[in-house]
């Protein structure tokens, strides 16, 4: 907050009611100004929080909640996988979805938009697959055409976190062309998709 008895003329400026009052209106002038400010950050993927980016997701078409992520722990018998036992376990009802919702914190959301709008616009070559991984993690991220409809990707796993990982590794977030698979595997140092 600056001085803001300097904005008053001179005869005013010993007056408590005008002073009281440029300060009112100035110290609102500055509380509009940094909204407009955080206004333009609002927008910005990197720099967005919360509800604001919940609103870029609506614009981009993803949701911050992944239905049927979480296995919900049903009830079953000794030799059923998965399943939980007698006063852990819920009981399974006709129809019901074997799943529970899970809620991306801003991070994993923000990596899933922008993986999201990497494939939105991808052309279909190695050169762009590879702009986009480095992108989306780190410059130790790459990709090699294995001339045979496949492609390697090698990923810095020191970057992602285990939510990340099973994204990029399940639900074909990242951009390829199509008839194009990724083929998974493991490679020492980096997660190989």
């Amino acid at each position: 907050m600056s001085n803001y008895d300097d904005l008053l003329i001179y005869q005013y400026r010993k007056k408590p009611k005008a002073k009281a009052t440029i300060h009112a209106l100035m110290s609102e002038i500055d509380r509009i100004a940094e909204n407009i400010g955080d206004l333009k950050n609002q927008w910005d993927i990197d720099l967005a929080r919360g509800y604001s980016l919940d609103i870029i997701g609506r614009r981009i078409g993803v949701s911050r909640i992944l239905p049927s992520f979480v296995s919900k722990g049903y009830f079953g018998y000794l030799e059923t996988i998965n399943a939980k036992p007698w006063g852990e376990g819920v009981w399974y009802r006709y129809g019901e979805s074997t799943g529970g919702s899970l809620s991306l914190n801003d991070e994993d959301y923000r990596f899933l938009l922008k993986a999201k709008i990497l494939k939105n616009f991808q052309n279909g070559t190695l050169d762009y697959l590879i702009d986009a991984l480095q992108k989306l993690m780190s410059e130790d991220a790459n990709a090699m055409d294995n001339l045979d409809m496949t492609v390697d990707i090698f990923l810095p796993i020191k970057t992602l976190n285990s939510l990340q990982l099973y994204l990029i590794q399940q639900s074909d977030i990242l951009p390829r062309a199509m008839g194009v698979r990724i083929v998974t595997g493991k490679q020492i140092g980096r997660a190989h998709v």
